[in-house]
């Protein structure tokens, strides 16, 4: 969530750079609320979107919605739009959660790369399964303790995601001075 939320500070920087408009609390806002968008999930009723992980970090459902910004907002809200989702998804395929259905609908195959065994991340690169697989791979490399482990104690993830924000905040207020 840090690492989303500094991307998303990041991504407004970057499009006002290279989109020639004004930073502004508006476009921050919208980045970083768009880089936390795939977690609606969280909140939705889990047969609506299918719980976490489900039809909100879809990228083909993310490429959807981005054609309605597109059409409502324009080119540069559905870029950074885009931007946000994709890299919140990227995130997601790497260290932490379940994995991404990233050919969903052609396949239910979820992909993570760099899976974790109770909260120690593993040398193996790559973790594809099925959905019928998950209850057993969270046998094996759950944890129930997994917000402590990774964000309350250092670690690779918490570090990065720590830093990715704190270096997007020095950004930002060197953009704006």
């Amino acid at each position: 969530m840090f690492q989303d939320i500094g991307v998303g500070i990041f991504i407004s920087i970057l499009a006002s750079h290279f989109g020639g408009v004004p930073l502004s609390v508006v476009l921050v806002a919208w980045c970083v609320a768009c880089s936390l968008v795939p977690d609606i999930d969280l909140v939705l009723p889990p047969w609506l979107v299918g719980g976490h992980h489900g039809l909100t970090h879809y990228p083909a459902t993310q490429l959807a919605v981005s054609v309605g910004v597109f059409a409502m907002l324009g080119p540069l809200w559905a870029a950074t739009y885009l931007a946000a989702v994709f890299a919140h998804i990227a995130h997601d395929t790497i260290f932490l959660g379940w994995g991404i259905k990233w050919f969903w609908p052609l396949s239910q195959r979820s992909f993570k790369f760099f899976p974790d065994k109770g909260g120690v991340i593993t040398s193996q690169i790559l973790l594809s399964f099925l959905p019928e697989e998950e209850e057993r791979l969270k046998q094996v490399y759950g944890s129930p303790h997994w917000i402590r482990m990774f964000y309350f104690r250092p670690s690779i993830v918490s570090v990065s995601e720590y830093a990715i924000l704190l270096a997007s905040l020095m950004c930002l207020y060197l953009y704006t001075r």
